[in-house]
């Protein structure tokens, strides 16, 4: 399977994977290439050998916390988005709420949501 038929994150972690290892971003090399050949080493890479056999007979493992932490650009975009959907879900439900209760726990937690989001941005710019 070539690189540029992976899903994503995977596609995105191999062509990282690719760039650590000294090589530049291809994605029409196949999985299996190994550095020499422009692509990476699986027994050097931050995931393993095992995560790569995995992904190469299509057997997507899961994206750990760690694989997380060690890539946060490539998931950026998914927990940004998240953040934000609940920010809206929370500033919607006290917008229909109306003055019927005390909703400064939604109000704050939209608060730490955006402050989030700006955080998470700014550390993924220091990160490149």
């Amino acid at each position: 399977m070539k690189i540029k038929d992976l899903p994503q994150p995977y596609r995105e972690l191999a062509l990282i994977e690719q760039e650590s290892q000294g090589n530049e971003r291809n994605e029409n090399l196949k999985l299996i290439a190994d550095v020499e050949d422009g692509n990476f080493c699986w027994d050097n890479s931050f995931c393993g050998d095992d995560f790569w056999i995995d992904v190469d007979e299509e057997n997507y493992p899961e994206i750990t916390p760690e694989i997380k932490a060690k890539f946060p650009s490539v998931f950026k975009e998914v927990l940004i988005e998240k953040w934000e959907l609940e920010a809206k879900y929370h500033e919607r439900y006290t917008e229909l709420q109306g003055d019927e209760g005390d909703f400064s726990y939604y109000k704050g937690r939209v608060v730490q949501l955006r402050q989030c989001i700006k955080d998470y941005q700014k550390f993924i710019k220091l990160k490149k």
